[in-house]
């Protein structure tokens, strides 16, 4: 089961964050760009290529760009493929944006794979309520992180269980990022009790069925059958009244 944490995260300075995508992105547009011409190359011919034309990315940085460039090929095939999205393109093309705001459009995210051999994520470690990124060799950068009350809980179980996760980064303005943080959690084992019957629910566009089972197996209770202009009347009282009743007052 994949599991998702939502937040951002802020700094006054993406100086170091900017220049890393810009040189991921450049190289994923390489890669795509030799699979595309040169069918014939191997994963690794690729990516010793790439890792020499960009000094910048670490090993792992450049498999994963390796990585997108060979499923854009594989996904897209011998179609033709727009960096930044077609609408940004035309924009572009017709004048409404820059070339500024296009490369802007074109290099703003990153995504940066788990290693499951190792804790984490060795490019963007979650420390506490920061993340630290590897934008260079030897060098990190530190941002603050900010998740919503729902997931802080689910937050901190990760970071605390030494599960693999990627990271997806996308620029939202000058002083923020908005993060997206993915990992394979145990599928919880689904628990069936029949010891009240059961009740199905079966709900249409144009009408609602609902029906109750004994423990036995017997039907408990006449099905109730509303079409579109019965159900906003009645679906709501017969179901409680038959499924939920309120205690009248004495």
């Amino acid at each position: 089961m994949i599991r998702v944490i939502h937040g951002e995260i802020w700094s006054e300075d993406f100086t170091q964050l900017n220049d890393l995508i810009r040189d991921f992105q450049s190289c994923v547009r390489f890669c795509y760009n030799r699979f595309h011409k040169e069918p014939e190359l191997k994963f690794n011919d690729v990516r010793r290529a790439a890792k020499a034309r960009y000094p910048t990315l670490n090993t792992r940085q450049v498999s994963d760009a390796v990585v997108q460039g060979q499923s854009l090929k594989t996904r897209h095939k011998d179609s033709k493929i727009i960096f930044g999205g077609r609408k940004a393109w035309e924009d572009y093309k017709a004048g409404n944006i820059t070339k500024e705001q296009w490369i802007k459009q074109r290099d703003k995210q990153i995504y940066l794979r788990d290693d499951k051999t190792q804790k984490g994520n060795l490019n963007a470690r979650l420390i506490g309520d920061t993340l630290r990124l590897t934008v260079g060799t030897r060098q990190w950068a530190t941002y603050k992180l900010f998740v919503s009350d729902k997931f802080r809980k689910q937050l901190q179980e990760l970071i605390g269980s030494g599960i693999a996760y990627n990271v997806r980064l996308v620029k939202k303005d000058k002083q923020h990022f908005k993060i997206s943080i993915d990992y394979q959690a145990e599928t919880p084992e689904t628990i069936i009790k029949l010891n009240n019957g059961v009740i199905g629910v079966d709900t249409n566009p144009d009408r609602i069925a609902v029906a109750s089972v004994s423990q036995d197996g017997n039907l408990a209770n006449r099905p109730i059958r509303t079409r579109t202009k019965q159900r906003d009347c009645i679906r709501g009282f017969e179901v409680q009244e038959r499924f939920s009743p309120i205690p009248k007052e004495v």
